[in-house]
């Protein structure tokens, strides 16, 4: 008997520890319980005769209480206290040989006595573990939290063959309340939004927007069912959640705000940021890169982002980087990784373009050159080539997008190029090439009017000359030369055409330029015109000077009169005479350092006729020494 007892025993040890039993009396009719301190559960015995409990351990039947109806058809099981206990019903009122049942119960500690755990997925406090349970929950606005329940001492998971009746700690409920003690009624704002509902025991909610620091609480409630479907409802448990207002960053080029970059190589670009809703935080660290450093330099002076484009991304793009970590109560809560906030500036390079050569113009001051624009340049240079053999040269720099040559040569044919030339001086390819020629342009005959009985006066065109020869008739004889542009002419009345050209000095040489058109004028007989008049006074020239290169004239003033007509000529060139009207007693005219031949008269209106006093004696302004 004894050898049959320890043999028990050693079952009874193996069983408990491995829950293993013969499959071919064990498998159909096993049964696994989980009830609550102090419930009771009932296993059905009704087709096993005379049914009959074999415990396997006295120390483990007194976890729970076992009986028996009247009828032995059903088996009453009580939970006394908290533990695993584990019987063999046998049939025919015997025991070890017999065994058609197997139950085993779980008892587990009433829940009421068991307050459920909230952990989440980003605080803990710094003094706990990082377990986040039952934590204050440190978030900023928009970001997410996930909240997940639990509890301690209560099924977390359920097996055996309960046909789904008992199951583990659940949670009925997740959401957000008002108070610490969990009150929710009358909650007029709401501070997280859910996301989600309840899965696997959690739920998550984004944070909204707040204004500032804002505290607000989330409550739960789980309870865990035991085999007879009855729920044991464990205590509530409420954690405070702090809200944030989300820090947001700007990036600016100047006071714009920027969301993507196009540089272009050798244009650098200074951006800075700015950090806003920044609530008792400091800026820990800030960094900037890019995702490709062949293609962009990036450096950090001063709080400023310097950019030098390197290599072109050819249509592509990359990122610039911004990074800023905050010093804050959320970081020491959540880790510094809760509170990095980065931004992506999208940029692309292009490569430094070369312009376009568009004209190379002959005007008075040289040869105007004219190409298409760089947007990124600070400057152009001007290359200028006479021949091939010595090649271009650089000579000259502009701001504009053209350029007057008025160091080239009349009757030179002239080659050019140009190139734009970036901010950090990176100088783009050379442009294409144009020839250009300066040649002395051809000036015009504007008209020709009455002076004085006899003397007209004719203007002609143009600057950047050094003089004039005006000629007459279609044989062009010369009719007379002046470093102005207009001469007085003696005329009888007739038909003319009047010819001019220009010319320069250069090295000692006149160059001229083409002939004018013809300007024809047609001269009345003299008898037709106004008589002068004997009645209207005369002047004299009563002081004559030079002063740099005019002369000072000063009239003797004669009242009633219109004005002064005066007449000047280089001395011993009397034909060359020139005419300026005035209606005051003192005058300029420009002269030369030659010697003149002064004198004037007096001229009245009279609606469409004018009269003329006689011309006063010649005064001579001498010769410059």
């Amino acid at each position: 008997m004894k050898r049959i007892v320890t043999i028990l025993s050693v079952a009874f040890v193996v069983m408990l520890g491995t829950l293993v039993v013969p499959k071919e009396t064990m498998a159909a009719s096993r049964t696994e319980v989980y009830i609550e301190v102090g419930e009771s559960y009932n296993v059905s015995t009704k087709k096993v005769s005379s049914p009959v409990i074999d415990a396997l351990s006295s120390g483990e039947a007194k976890i729970v209480s076992t009986k028996f109806n009247a009828k032995k058809t059903q088996l009453t099981v009580k939970g006394l206290k908290a533990g695993t206990a584990v019987f063999y019903v046998n049939k025919n009122n015997t025991k070890n040989g017999n065994r058609v049942k197997t139950v085993k119960v779980h008892v587990i500690a009433k829940a009421s006595s068991q307050t459920a755990i909230l952990s989440n997925s980003i605080s803990h406090a710094v003094s706990q573990d990082s377990n986040k349970a039952n934590q204050t929950v440190y978030i900023y606005s928009t970001r997410g939290v996930k909240f997940t329940t639990t509890c301690n001492n209560l099924p977390t998971s359920v097996s055996g063959d309960t046909s789904g009746k008992a199951k583990a700690f659940t949670a009925s409920s997740i959401y957000e309340v008002k108070d610490s003690a969990g009150n929710y009624d009358g909650m007029k704002t709401w501070y997280l939004k859910p996301t989600t509902g309840i899965v696997s025991n959690s739920r998550s909610y984004t944070a909204g927007n707040v204004q500032k620091i804002t505290t607000t609480y989330v409550r739960t409630d789980g309870y865990w069912t035991s085999s007879n479907g009855r729920k044991h409802w464990a205590k509530t448990r409420v954690v405070p959640v702090k809200v944030y207002k989300l820090p947001t960053m700007q990036i600016y080029e100047g006071t714009s705000i920027v969301s993507s970059l196009s540089m272009v190589i050798g244009t650098p670009r200074t951006l800075t940021y700015s950090l806003s809703n920044i609530e008792n935080d400091t800026v820990k660290k800030f960094e900037c890169s890019a995702q490709d450093k062949n293609k962009v330099d990036v450096k950090i002076e001063n709080g400023k982002v310097k950019l030098n484009p390197l290599a072109p991304t050819n249509g592509s793009k990359i990122n610039i980087i911004f990074n800023i970590v905050l010093d804050s109560e959320i970081a020491s809560h959540n880790g510094s990784s809760y509170v990095t906030f980065t931004k992506y500036i999208p940029a692309t390079v292009g490569e430094f373009s070369k312009v376009d050569l568009v004209s190379a113009e002959n005007i008075n001051k040289g040869i105007k050159l004219t190409w298409t624009k760089n947007e990124n340049a600070v400057e152009y240079k001007v290359y200028r080539a006479s021949n091939m053999i010595e090649g271009f040269k650089c000579i000259g720099k502009s701001k504009t997008n053209y350029y007057v040559d008025e160091t080239a040569k009349y009757n030179v044919d002239y080659t050019y190029k140009v190139t734009a030339v970036s901010q950090n001086s990176i100088e783009s390819d050379y442009s294409n090439n144009l020839s250009g020629k300066r040649e002395v342009l051809k000036p015009t005959i504007l008209k020709i009017e009455k002076v004085s009985q006899g003397l007209y006066k004719i203007s002609i065109t143009g600057d950047k000359y050094d003089g004039f020869e005006i000629y007459s008739g279609d044989n062009k004889k010369p009719l007379v030369s002046t470093d102005t542009n207009n001469a007085t002419v003696r005329l009888n009345y007739g038909n003319y055409k009047f010819y001019v050209r220009a010319f320069v000095k250069e090295d000692g040489t006149k160059i001229y330029s083409q002939y004018s058109d013809a300007f024809t004028k047609k001269i009345v007989n003299p008898k037709k015109e106004n008589a002068t008049s004997n009645k209207t006074g005369k002047s004299k020239i009563n002081n004559i000077k030079r002063k740099g290169k005019k002369a000072i004239v000063k009239l003797k003033k004669v009242k009633g009169v219109s004005g002064y007509e005066i007449v000047y000529y280089v001395k011993g060139h009397s034909k060359a005479k020139r005419l300026v009207t005035t209606k005051k007693s003192s005058i300029k005219v420009k002269v030369s350092k030659k010697a003149y031949c002064f004198k004037v008269r007096t001229f009245k209106k009279n609606g469409s006729s004018v009269s003329y006093s006689g011309f006063s004696k010649v005064k001579i302004l001498k010769k410059k020494k």
